[in-house]
């Protein structure tokens, strides 16, 4: 069975222990500090990734953060958790450094928990592995009704 691992890089402990209750029977590893989020990601490559972003002073080392995710663990999901006055300013910026979410309230933490739980299952059994995805798995991985799988009957009608 795939472990399910959700890092949270917050603050003061707040947001993972919400995510803990909408994620469950998942992981949640706690980071408090870059550093920190970086070393769970080194053991948990695919990983779906929240990292709050409290103010306007902590956006560059979370755009940096996000960057890394994106550039360095292609089967990692990141998304970032912005504080409410923040989000319109920083939401775009957020979204172009790899943030595949924005969110700023608790009442979005289940809607964004179901995109954690597609993002498991799209990684199904093959977490890690040495070779990304082809493109033809990429697009079929996309689309509403296709699947990498070779079990879809529509996608192999297409090859």
């Amino acid at each position: 069975m795939t472990r399910r691992i959700c890092i949270v890089y917050d603050c003061d402990g707040d947001w993972a222990a919400a995510w803990r209750a909408v994620v469950e029977p998942a992981t949640v590893v706690e980071a408090h500090s870059a550093g920190e989020c970086r070393q769970a990601l080194a053991e948990h490559p695919a990983a779906w990734v929240a990292i709050e972003v409290p103010g306007a002073a902590d956006m560059t080392a979370a755009l940096d953060l996000l960057a890394e995710v994106e550039r360095g663990f292609p089967q990692a999901a990141a998304i970032a958790i912005v504080a409410p006055a923040l989000r319109d300013a920083a939401e775009l910026p957020l979204r172009e450094c790899g943030a595949r979410h924005v969110m700023s309230s608790r009442y979005e933490l289940l809607a964004v928990a179901t995109a954690a739980r597609r993002h498991w299952a799209r990684l199904g059994d093959n977490l890690v592995s040495d070779s990304p995805p082809s493109l033809r798995e990429q697009i079929l991985d996309r689309l509403p009704w296709g699947d990498s799988s070779g079990k879809n009957a529509v996608a192999d009608d297409l090859s």
